[in-house]
């Protein structure tokens, strides 16, 4: 059984909004007041979605901040210890002009409220997601700087938007499929070359590869020498290219002591 992916859902219109919930939300996430206004029966015998969603539901954004902060933020002890699910991203309207909006706190100080609180620290990595009836050129642009990675104009369905949520969590989550393959070869006696690639699945289902940093053992006497040589290095054909240089990550020293001798000997 999937995991919910918590939503954090801004909505002013309460039959859009119970619409939404009640598509996605199991029924014991719908909230009282949603509940009250939805005169739908649950839905039975629905097929397993490949996603469960769940929406967190607030008509403003003020009261959004503070139960994303609450959620994702909140670093008291009693708090990460009552928490609740973390949000995974945010679903938010933006149709209505700033100049015209009766609401002081509008989207963009929303999103710039998000900005100064930290991406990272709110675990907000995924970007968002938002929906209205504006896109012209320069309002999507002004979303995508805020971090908005894909826009639902209205009207929309059900449907439409599960699509675009279930791509937008694949693309986020990446392939389903990915290993580091590995193989050695012997590139002149005493010296194993270890060929590193990261196998994954590309959009087509066609299996994808990337060259990785290969590692390289040499053996002396008793000493054997790994390096991990960049990849750069290979390219450039040389051990020493600026700031490609080779790195000696670990030295493994079977007979430490007949070394150190010897070093010292040679030094007298």
């Amino acid at each position: 059984m999937n995991e919910p992916i918590y939503i954090l859902y801004v909505d002013s219109d309460p039959l859009s909004a119970t619409q939404t919930v009640q598509h996605f939300n199991p029924p014991k996430f719908m909230s009282a007041q949603l509940s009250q206004l939805s005169d739908k029966p649950a839905r039975k015998n629905a097929k397993e979605p490949k996603h469960k969603f769940v929406f967190i539901h607030c008509p403003t954004y003020r009261k959004a901040l503070q139960i994303l902060l609450s959620r994702n933020g909140d670093p008291h002890p009693l708090a990460k210890k009552k928490a609740k699910p973390p949000i995974y991203t945010i679903f938010f309207e933006v149709n209505r002009k700033i100049k015209t909006s009766t609401e002081k706190y509008n989207w963009l100080n929303f999103l710039q409220d998000i900005h100064q609180l930290g991406i990272h620290r709110l675990d907000l990595n995924n970007g968002f997601l938002a929906f209205g009836y504006q896109a012209s050129d320069a309002f999507m642009e002004q979303l995508m700087f805020y971090g908005v990675r894909k826009f639902l104009k209205k009207p929309f369905s059900m449907e439409d938007l599960n699509t675009v949520l279930d791509s937008y969590v694949n693309t986020n989550r990446g392939s389903s499929t990915f290993y580091i393959d590995e193989r050695k070869e012997e590139s002149e006696p005493g010296k194993l070359v270890t060929r590193r690639s990261a196998r994954y699945s590309d959009l087509n289902g066609k299996l994808g590869s990337v060259d990785l940093p290969y590692i390289e053992e040499e053996r002396d006497g008793n000493t054997t020498f790994i390096w991990l040589r960049n990849i750069e290095e290979e390219e450039a054909e040389t051990d020493e290219v600026g700031f490609g240089e080779s790195v000696q990550d670990e030295v493994i020293q079977e007979n430490q002591s007949e070394v150190l001798e010897a070093e010292i000997t040679s030094t007298e």
